[in-house]
């Protein structure tokens, strides 16, 4: 995790629990217009925006580590259904194609069918999130990119790594499209 500032710099919570993936970068913080363009992808759904909001994270990604596939984290099947489409699956497609990255969203996917994480306390998302992910055997030796729309405490993005990571991937790095302020949180 980091602050949103110029040069990220980690906040208090990751010098305490050093976050397992490699590198970390986001757009924007999540508040206003970029907030508003997240949920409208999130709820609507609004693959128009989906993908602008690809093209705004392809800069930032670029300053990365080289990763060998682009996963977008998953949805639940019946949240899938239930939307219609992963929104990070619609934002990671300009990002991978701009990357020159296969996306691989079979990579990583949920098993368990969890609470809106938005309305949980992080220590009641880490008790949600548990073993809540599986990710496919060809990660092994790979370096992962995963990405998802927004950070807040960080507890979804560190199981969806974890897992990558147990199940052999090289090393993960994690971009997002928005990410809270601690008084955000």
């Amino acid at each position: 995790m980091a602050l949103p500032l110029a040069q990220p710099v980690p906040c208090t919570a990751c010098l305490n629990d050093a976050p397992p993936w490699e590198a970390f970068c986001f757009y924007g913080t999540y508040e206003g217009l970029l907030r508003r363009l997240i949920l409208r992808t999130k709820f609507l759904p609004d693959l128009f925006i989906a993908r602008a909001l690809g093209e705004l994270l392809l800069p930032v990604c670029r300053e990365l580590p080289a990763c060998d596939a682009l996963v977008p984290m998953p949805q639940h099947p019946a949240k899938l259904r239930k939307r219609g489409c992963n929104p990070c699956q619609e934002i990671a497609r300009p990002l991978a194609q701009g990357l020159a990255l296969p996306l691989m969203p079979r990579y990583l996917r949920r098993t368990l069918l969890t609470r809106p994480q938005t309305q949980l306390r992080r220590r009641e998302r880490r008790a949600d999130l548990g073993a809540s992910f599986a990710a496919d055997p060809a990660v092994q030796g790979k370096r992962i990119l995963l990405l998802d729309d927004t950070m807040t405490t960080g507890t979804s993005l560190r199981y969806g790594v974890r897992c990558l990571l147990q199940s052999g991937a090289a090393a993960v790095c994690v971009t997002v499209v928005a990410r809270t302020t601690l008084h955000g949180r």
